[in-house]
């Protein structure tokens, strides 16, 4: 799996989130500021961004990365808002 486009460490399984659920990931474009309660989406490339390209949100945001914290939390019922 190393130096291969597979992210699941050669297990070849994803998490599936249903459901009303709460995530925090590093996976969001940092070119982009982000606030509390904003939409995110979820761009061509599999990252979330706040950049309103796209028809419907992935989720709202929850918690913002700082310099001491990078993850960019995300609350989502994820099966409904794609």
């Amino acid at each position: 799996f190393m130096l291969s486009t597979d992210d699941t460490s050669g297990s070849g399984k994803i998490t599936i989130i249903q459901d009303l659920s709460t995530i925090y990931t590093d996976q969001y474009d940092t070119s982009r500021d982000y606030v509390v309660g904003e939409s995110v989406y979820s761009t061509n490339l599999g990252l979330f961004t706040n950049v309103n390209s796209y028809s419907k949100p992935f989720g709202r945001v929850i918690s913002v990365p700082t310099a001491a914290d990078k993850w960019l939390g995300i609350e989502g019922s994820f099966t409904n808002d794609r």
